[in-house]
């Protein structure tokens, strides 16, 4: 009859004996570490990046190895086995795909954006070029010269030399709050005194003088006009007393032109028959 410790030692040796705690390399397996190393060589910066996952999956594959030893005195594996288990394990992990770079959305057919246009008052500092306006544009009218009007050889309009003052009333040429004369009185136009100064009426005589002051005659003479335009335009005038060119218009009406300096300075139209003083 055997003693437990002859039954111990022969279950060891059974054990020991048995060929599953042979461990063994796959075929190939040499090839496989040559492939292993040039895939590292070739993948530096990604077998980097996965030094955390290769050593993780060494322990596991370590744990596995020694796992399957049923006691502590099983024998353990070689330097050489660690290393066909390690070359096999870095080959079997999968490296992350690569992302293909894309463009960020702003800048994928979008076409370029000028740069805001200089408004042409600012450009290099000089003022807007003046030019036509536009179609449809309103420009501000400006003011139109007053036309001065003729002093003909009878009047001013229909404000006649020799009318009555209620007549000279009718025409509106007078300023409507005009009183009649008592004796003579000088009248200013309604309209002002850009062609005529003022108008002399008499009580019995009615109008006898029309001072003009932008008014011309038909022949174009007013004041302002030299001497020798009155000469020309009118051959035939005459100096009365008081120095003053007299030229007949219409009968009975005569111009009164006064010169200084060459140049006219007073100018009237006065009947002949008048009877207020010039002054």
């Amino acid at each position: 009859m055997s003693t437990p410790d002859e039954e111990l030692d022969t279950e060891l040796r059974r054990l020991f004996g048995d060929e599953r705690l042979d461990v063994r390399p796959q075929a190939g397996a040499e090839h496989a570490i040559l492939d292993g190393a040039r895939r590292i060589r070739r993948r530096r910066s990604a077998v980097t990046a996965g030094a955390g996952a290769l050593t993780a999956a060494m322990l596991v594959g370590g744990g596995l190895v020694f796992a399957t030893a049923p006691s502590q005195n099983a024998a353990a594996p070689s330097a050489e086995e660690l290393a066909r288990a390690q070359a096999s394990s870095a080959s079997s992990v999968a490296l992350p795909p690569q992302v293909p770079s894309v463009a960020p959305p702003s800048s994928v057919n979008m076409p370029p954006v000028p740069p805001p246009a200089t408004p042409p008052s600012t450009a290099a500092g000089k003022p807007p070029a003046k030019g036509k306006p536009s179609a449809g544009a309103t420009t501000p009218s400006k003011p139109q010269a007053r036309s001065t009007g003729v002093l003909g050889p009878s009047g001013y309009g229909a404000l006649k030399i020799g009318m009555s003052f209620d007549d000279a009333m009718t025409t509106g040429l007078l300023g409507a709050t005009a009183k009649a004369p008592v004796g003579c009185a000088t009248y200013d136009l309604a309209e002002g005194a850009a062609a005529v100064d003022s108008v002399r009426i008499s009580a019995t005589a009615g109008v006898n003088q029309i001072w003009a002051t932008g008014a011309a005659t038909p022949e174009g003479i007013g004041v302002g006009s030299t001497e020798e335009a009155v000469k020309k335009a009118y051959p035939s005038a005459a100096m009365n007393s008081s120095g003053q060119y007299v030229v007949p218009s219409a009968p009975g009406v005569t111009y009164e032109l006064a010169v200084h300096s060459g140049t006219v300075n007073q100018f009237h139209l006065t009947s002949e028959n008048q009877d207020c003083s010039a002054g």
